[in-house]
């Protein structure tokens, strides 16, 4: 299959199907997809909205994939200095006497 990018973005497709995986994986029975039926691949209905939606769709979830980027490296740094408080406060080295 070619993929006509007239028609439809690769990463809107990328998008749809990091959604879908879940339910593709939830038919494996095992650790290993090898059992996993390539026919149910092919056979799923992709929606495929009209090119600016789809252009649209991919702006926004990139917009908060950055949005949660930012929260995790924000919440990172605020571990790292609550860590360091703690450290500081168990030491003693908090309040002068």
């Amino acid at each position: 299959m070619i993929l006509d990018e007239d028609f439809v973005a690769p990463e809107y497709l990328l998008y749809f199907f990091k959604g879908y995986q879940k339910k593709v994986l939830a038919q494996v029975r095992s650790v290993t997809a090898d059992n996993l039926d390539f026919k149910s691949i092919v056979n799923i209905d992709v929606p495929i909205p009209p090119l600016e939606e789809q252009y649209s769709f991919i702006q926004r979830l990139n917009s908060i994939n950055n949005l949660m980027e930012q929260n995790k490296q924000q919440l990172s740094n605020k571990e790292i200095l609550f860590e360091s408080l703690m450290q500081r406060a168990f030491k003693g080295e908090l309040f002068n006497d």
